[in-house]
């Protein structure tokens, strides 16, 4: 990667996260710091070079910028279940009856 005259190297941080239900709901396993130059390097080096100690189950990754703001999350594992539509006909039809 060639560096444009204007660009520098920052320090940017990166937390391993073990996420409950809520966003806000986290414990940070590890911290660690490397090196990038803008958000696009350092998301690449998130995804490819980063592995977690074999002792942590981290379920999230959050990157924090230079100065010191998380700007990204990755959170990885199952999802919650999202709630589908019935389409039992007799409810559909108790429905329509009702609204008219």
């Amino acid at each position: 990667m060639r560096l444009l005259a204007s660009e520098s190297v920052k320090v940017w941080k990166y937390n391993f996260l073990a996420t409950g239900l809520s966003p806000h709901d986290f414990v940070v396993l590890s911290t660690s710091e490397f090196e990038a130059v803008n958000l696009a390097a350092a998301k690449s080096i998130l995804v490819t070079n980063l592995k977690a100690q074999d002792s942590m189950t981290p379920n999230a990754i959050r990157l924090i910028d230079p100065s010191g703001e998380e700007i990204w999350r990755v959170i990885a594992g199952p999802r919650r279940a999202v709630r589908q539509p019935i389409h039992d006909p007799l409810l559909l039809a108790r429905r329509k009856r009702w609204h008219h």
